[in-house]
């Protein structure tokens, strides 16, 4: 039995043989005002700064690293523009190097919309990605790992962990790629099937009311992630993207967790959402 949000059933103390993990998503710098509970894996699926310049990386590679769990697993999402490196190459310009004027009218509206919100959207600095991405990869002494296609074993509970940052494409932002391309679904058949978490950061197709956009209430979440993830092993899927579908869905028996932090107005408002995972897989619980 999974236990959600709506109940009130979810231990205060994880059950013997379980390992309880705390999820996160869509913070954009807002990490230091976030309560968290104690556990014993953190996961953050993304979206940890607002347009992924260096400062904004280390603050955040700073905080998770200082934070008491003992593994901490992160991936990149849109917003971290400087880590997917060929798109940064690429289009380094048109956010970090752009005077107002020479800004098309949806750059315009994202920045003067941060700008509204206190944070500096476009930095001058163009050649960031490199150092960008050693930042991430630098915590790993620290139990920090950056996964980007890539999978973990936690140590000592047997518990697979994969990251996939791949959506699709929408405005061009980073870790995208067209909708229902080949390239994509590379990409998403990349997730093993003898996974027990899959860390995403845009969402799955139709699950729920996990991936409906606000602007027009709709299902904008991945095809070929909804296939993917149903014909693996895993138990629980954990992604955001959608800050205004925050929630839980139990689907074919496995969990969907939308962890946003952040609200539409992009203020930490969502409670990290935790689950308890026995040891060797099986059943766990749900919990805002």
């Amino acid at each position: 039995m999974v236990i959600t949000s709506l109940d009130l059933n979810f231990p205060a103390q994880k059950p013997p043989g379980h390992v309880r993990f705390v999820c996160i998503s869509d913070t954009h710098t807002r990490h230091r005002r976030i309560a968290m509970p104690p556990a014993d894996v953190l996961l953050h699926t993304g979206d940890f700064t607002f347009s992924g310049v260096e400062h904004e990386i280390q603050d955040f590679m700073n905080w998770i690293a200082s934070t008491p769990y003992q593994y901490k697993l992160m991936i990149p999402g849109n917003h971290e523009l400087t880590l997917d490196l060929p798109f940064y190459q690429q289009n380094a310009a048109r956010f970090h190097s752009r005077k107002a004027e020479t800004l098309n009218p949806l750059e315009s509206r994202f920045q003067q919309h941060f700008e509204t919100l206190g944070f500096k959207l476009f930095d001058e600095n163009s050649q960031i990605g490199e150092r960008c991405k050693a930042i991430v990869l630098s915590k790993r002494e620290q139990n920090v790992f950056y996964l980007e296609d890539e999978m973990v074993t936690i140590p000592g509970t047997g518990i697979k962990v994969y990251g996939c940052p791949w959506m699709p494409d929408f405005h061009q932002f980073a870790f995208m790629m067209p909708r229902n391309s080949p390239e994509l679904e590379a990409k998403v058949n990349q997730i093993p099937t003898d996974v027990d978490i899959i860390m995403s950061h845009g969402p799955p197709h139709g699950i729920g009311r996990l991936d409906i956009a606000a602007f027009t209430q709709e299902h904008v979440g991945c095809e070929l992630l909804t296939q993917r993830v149903m014909n693996t092993n895993a138990k629980v899927n954990v992604f955001g993207h959608i800050h205004e579908s925050f929630g839980t869905c139990e689907v074919n028996g496995k969990t969907f967790i939308n962890a946003s932090t952040c609200t539409l107005k992009y203020q930490a408002d969502n409670p990290p959402v935790m689950f308890d995972l026995p040891v060797g897989g099986a059943e766990m619980d749900v919990q805002p």
